[in-house]
């Protein structure tokens, strides 16, 4: 294994980073600063512009996560998952973000979001999933979008807020959760129940089984 640097030098901490694997934003890498709140540009050789200033320095409350859908079904588009204060409140949620970095809110009812993923295998029902909530200083719970914004509530958790939301190769999906009494992270497994999978498509709650 042979591990070089890349890219460097962006500024203000680190945060979500993804392909656009579909080409539809030239097929470069896309790397958030969490703490300056701007969207970069990586092109082949490493070198970095800026993509987005939205939604311009606030109080370092994202972007957080950043995602492409692979299919034409979510429109083709950028993502973007932030969290900020009920005063910045016009650019917290989920938000679309076009080619040329203009963002757009895309779930309503999110008043603030952490991280987004799709299920692309569709063993959970398919669609955009969402750690956030529509409440300012709720706790998040993990919620479904479907392609014209609307969300419905999916699972809350049980021992802590999320902090990390994927799909595996599996099509299962994993969601990291922090708890701060003993400053650890576990990672939960979330696959359907066999006899109950047909309910998950109705935004049901509850129906995880951890592993």
């Amino acid at each position: 294994m042979r591990v070089s640097e890349f890219a460097h030098d962006f500024p203000l901490g680190g945060g979500a980073v993804t392909i656009d694997r579909a080409g539809d934003y030239g097929g470069y890498l896309y790397l958030t600063t969490g703490g300056q709140d701007h969207i970069y540009r990586v092109d082949t050789e490493g070198d970095v512009t800026m993509f987005s200033t939205w939604p311009g320095w606030t109080d370092g409350g994202g972007p957080f996560d950043i995602a492409f859908h692979p299919g034409t079904e979510y429109g083709g588009l950028m993502y973007v998952a932030t969290t900020f204060g009920s005063a910045n409140s016009d650019v917290s949620g989920v938000f679309t973000l076009d080619v040329s970095g203009e963002a757009s809110r895309f779930a309503d009812d999110m008043a603030a979001a952490h991280y987004l993923a799709f299920d692309c295998t569709g063993i959970l029902g398919g669609g955009m999933f969402i750690s956030g909530t529509p409440v300012f200083g709720q706790p998040d719970s993990v919620w479904r979008a479907t392609p014209d914004g609307a969300t419905s509530e999916f699972a809350r958790s049980t021992i802590a807020s999320p902090c990390g939301l994927t799909f595996g190769p599996d099509g299962a999906m994993y969601i990291a959760e922090y708890l701060a009494s003993s400053q650890t992270v576990t990672i939960s497994r979330v696959t359907p129940e066999p006899a109950t999978a047909i309910l998950l498509g109705l935004g049901a709650l509850g129906l995880l089984r951890r592993r």
